[in-house]
């Protein structure tokens, strides 16, 4: 199973239609929730802009891509207005605990942060996300999504 179809299952698990996906890379995940699960509201977040990806969601005018850090978008969107976020971009350590911090409070409570790339030793997404949710994390350990439910207000 690939990454992407274990996010359809969790976006769709969810209910969500307001998703934020931080780190798009050439846009793989992207185009597949997109023709998949049909989002009301994607924010699409990354350092370097993929032009095929641009032309792809021109179509679609309640997709937002920003190029940018993604700690700095963050800033651009409203408390709790997400019901997803994913979170693929930077793996370092550091990068990954910023990233959960600046994006965790923009989740609506019973919403859903996750991401990408833990349990793999090459990254530092484990010890970032062990350290940041311990034992609540939920894990798909087929294609190393990590998830976690916002229980309540930051």
């Amino acid at each position: 199973m690939q990454r992407y179809e274990s996010l359809e299952k969790v976006v769709k698990y969810a209910g969500a239609k307001k998703i934020a996906e931080i780190g798009v890379d050439k846009g793989q995940t992207t185009r597949h929730i997109i023709e998949t699960c049909a989002p009301e509201l994607y924010i699409l977040v990354d350092i370097v802009r993929d032009p095929d990806l641009t032309e792809f969601i021109k179509s679609y005018p309640h997709i937002h891509y920003h190029i940018m850090p993604s700690v700095e978008a963050a800033k651009l969107v409203d408390e709790r207005s997400f019901c997803l976020v994913f979170i693929d971009a930077d793996h370092t350590y550091q990068a990954v605990k910023d990233d959960i911090a600046a994006w965790m409070p923009k989740v609506k409570v019973g919403g859903v942060l996750c991401g990408h790339d833990y349990g793999r030793p090459k990254w530092q997404v484990t010890p970032a996300v062990d350290e940041m949710f311990g034992k609540d994390v939920i894990l798909h350990p087929e294609n190393s999504i990590w998830e976690i439910i916002v229980k309540c207000k930051l």
